[in-house]
């Protein structure tokens, strides 16, 4: 197909042809934007010294009277 035919055809729907031109910038735009947070947030290291050497560390509540419970992964004293 020669690319005269095709802008021909395009000129004759333009309501399609806008249509499908904004699809596709919207799914550029969403993509880009969706590649940009998910390589801030989880692939790149925090911007500071020693960001691998990072831990979480949480508090689990528990009801007056109970023993905490051993979570599932390690045993408490554990190193590491």
């Amino acid at each position: 197909m020669r690319y005269s035919t095709l802008f021909r055809a395009l000129s004759r729907a333009r309501g399609l042809s806008l249509a499908v031109i904004l699809t596709f910038a919207a799914g550029m735009g969403l993509l880009t934007t969706t590649f940009s947070l998910l390589n801030g947030a989880l692939w790149r290291l925090p911007p500071f010294p020693d960001a691998g050497r990072i831990a979480l560390l949480y508090l689990e509540r528990t009801p007056q009277g109970e023993a905490p419970r051993e979570s599932a992964g390690r045993s408490r004293g554990s190193s590491c």
